[in-house]
This record gives C-alpha cells, structure tokens and sequence, in this order.
C-alpha cells in the first residue's frame, strides 16, 4: 500500500485486487480517474441502474470509465453493471460484496462524502430529511473504513472539497461535464431532465453550491 497526497487528501492505494462503485457521480468519477492513475492491475467497477431513474446513470457511468480510459490511457478496467427497481444500499453493494465475500476483490472503494455543514444545506429547498437517507452534521466524523474491505477516502470531505480535487488535477473542464449527481425519479415534480440536471433535488442543490454549476 501507498498513500498519496490530492489537494491535501491522503487517498491509500491498496495493492491486490481493487474494487470501485461508480454512480457516473462527481464523487466517485474523480476517485475512479485517480485510481486508475495509481493502480496498474485490473481495477473492477460495478454500477447498479434501476428503473425507477431510468437506468440514466448506466449511461453517464459508462461514459466515465471511457473518459477515464482516455484520460489516463489505462485501458485495464472490467465494468459490471446491475439492474434492479429501485435504488437502495442493498442494490448498490449486494454484487461488489459478492465478490469480496468470494474472495475475488480485496478492497472496495466508494465515493461516499460528508453532508455540507447544516447551516448551508438548510438553505436548499428541497429538505433533506425527506430523503430516506441518513443526516450526518459535518462535526460528526466516520472512520474512512466502513468494514474491513471497504474504503471510502472523501468520508470526511464534503462536495466543495471534491470540487478543489477536481480543480487542483485539471479535470473541471474534462471530466467533470459528464458526471451526473441529479436523483430526479419518475413522479418528481420536474419534468425528465433526460441525462442532464433537474436543478431541483437535493443533490443538484448541492453541486450547484460546491461547483458553482451544474
């Protein structure tokens, strides 16, 4: 293991067989970019689509790994994508911890953030106590390893930070443009942004108040 340094956050690059969720999020884009920067062997990225969200992110995520292939000129990658109903942590991490349960990866990473400060996300009209999603205050800090396999190294950083890594590799104009962070669903009052931003939801509000933008 190796320990790098990116806008003065220690990122640990593990050795062995990698593992990577991949939304097509800002969050876990950039953490992929960085990876395959860093990891010569195979890294493995699994996404999950559900039809509640049209399965939008299958396309945005797989535009990622493309991106991050030219990008970083590391071809070595295997995607595997999931289909189920409706997003839930189960869907999301029930095929990649089949794998480390089988042995076939030694650690996962994820892109999972801090909540902006309660001051700010307040602010934003759409409450966040309406998702079924847990709250967490900024002064609430999380181990950067949620179980033995798993890492998660913006645990304690939220979007504005990632915004700063983005900045500080040069991606804002390259890669960044095709991340999607809308969690827009059929029903919501929006109408269908197809693979673009609602500006509405919670997670909009929140890119528009780390980015600037959409």
């Amino acid at each position: 293991m190796k320990t790098i340094n990116i806008s003065g956050i220690d990122i640990k690059i593990y050795s062995g067989n990698i593992g990577i969720v991949c939304s097509g999020g800002a969050d876990s884009s950039v953490l992929l970019y960085i990876l395959m920067q860093n990891i010569p062997s195979t890294l493995h990225i699994f996404t999950n689509g559900n039809s509640n969200r049209s399965f939008k992110n299958i396309t945005v995520a797989t535009q990622i790994v493309q991106k991050c292939i030219e990008l970083t000129n590391n071809n070595n990658v295997r995607h595997y994508i999931t289909f189920t109903k409706a997003q839930t942590m189960d869907s999301i991490f029930d095929h990649p911890f089949e794998w480390i349960n089988n042995n076939q990866i030694d650690m996962l990473y994820t892109g999972v953030t801090q909540n902006p400060d309660k001051a700010v996300y307040e602010k934003f009209s759409v409450p966040l106590d309406s998702y079924n999603i847990n709250i967490r205050d900024s002064s609430q800090k999380k181990s950067e390893h949620p179980t033995e396999n798993s890492y998660c190294p913006w645990i304690n950083y939220d979007k504005q930070r990632i915004a700063k890594v983005y900045k500080d590799l040069g991606l804002l104009e390259s890669l960044y443009p095709l991340t999607r962070s809308c969690e827009w669903e059929k029903g919501d009052p929006a109408p269908d942004p197809g693979l673009g931003h609602c500006g509405e939801c919670w997670w909009c509000e929140e890119r528009k108040w780390a980015f600037g933008k959409l």
